[in-house]
């Protein structure tokens, strides 16, 4: 989610209701801080405050999320999440009825636990790889190697990893380091991951493959200095 343009929408409509931060604040019983911060694009709402925030301004759940564009399946998805049903978000995308662009769009205001549910959908019905780095921040380590083992790794660039490889867990790590080593990725691709590696479990690994000719050799002196650090 742009969290300027967030930012803006409430600032907004907070002005064509003539309202001051101090009193959107005080409807919502928050600080005027938060408001400001909110407006600033700092920070963004908690989930449960939405439904307050669109019954304030006369807007749907929706037109908040979206800034005021309309978007009937994230809608529904906010409104299942806000009921405590986020299974039926998963039983949505099954049926082609919600993006994972949608998920992804949700994602900032969603806590862990309940991404979590959501992206067993994803898994089950397959994800792209760039969306698996896009959600990677907000998913807790089990379920972002769900979604890493449930995405085609075709398209995975070096900015993609560079993206979620600080969230991996070694599962993950060895998931997409084994691809290297076995040829099933392209071997530019472990320059992004070295500095998430543990020298002491992948280096000799590498170094067989720096003498098989796969890698280039600088990769290794890389791998030992981080394993100083």
């Amino acid at each position: 989610m742009d969290t300027r343009k967030f930012g803006a929408y409430v600032s907004k409509l907070r002005k064509r209701h003539d309202y001051t931060q101090s009193q959107l604040a005080d409807m919502l019983n928050v600080t005027r801080q938060a408001v400001s911060k909110w407006e600033m694009g700092d920070s963004l709402p908690d989930i449960s405050l939405l439904p307050q925030l669109a019954g304030i301004f006369h807007v749907t759940i929706d037109q908040i999320l979206n800034c005021g564009e309309r978007r009937r399946d994230e809608d529904d998805m906010m409104r299942h999440i806000l009921e405590g049903r986020p299974e039926k978000v998963a039983d949505m995308l099954g049926a082609g009825e919600l993006s994972a662009e949608s998920v992804v769009h949700a994602a900032p205001l969603l806590k862990a636990s309940t991404l979590g549910v959501i992206a067993e959908g994803l898994a089950r019905h397959g994800i792209d790889i760039r969306h698996v780095a896009e959600l990677a921040a907000y998913l807790n380590e089990a379920e972002l190697t769900r979604l890493l083992k449930a995405a085609s790794l075709e398209k995975l660039d070096g900015a993609l990893l560079e993206t979620f490889a600080p969230f991996l867990d070694e599962e993950s790590k060895e998931i997409v380091f084994m691809k290297l080593i076995n040829k099933e990725l392209d071997g530019s691709l472990l320059e992004a991951l070295v500095p998430y590696l543990d020298s002491s479990k992948y280096g000799s690994l590498i170094e067989a493959a720096v003498l098989e000719g796969e890698f280039d050799p600088g990769i290794l002196q890389r791998l030992k200095r981080m394993g100083s650090r």
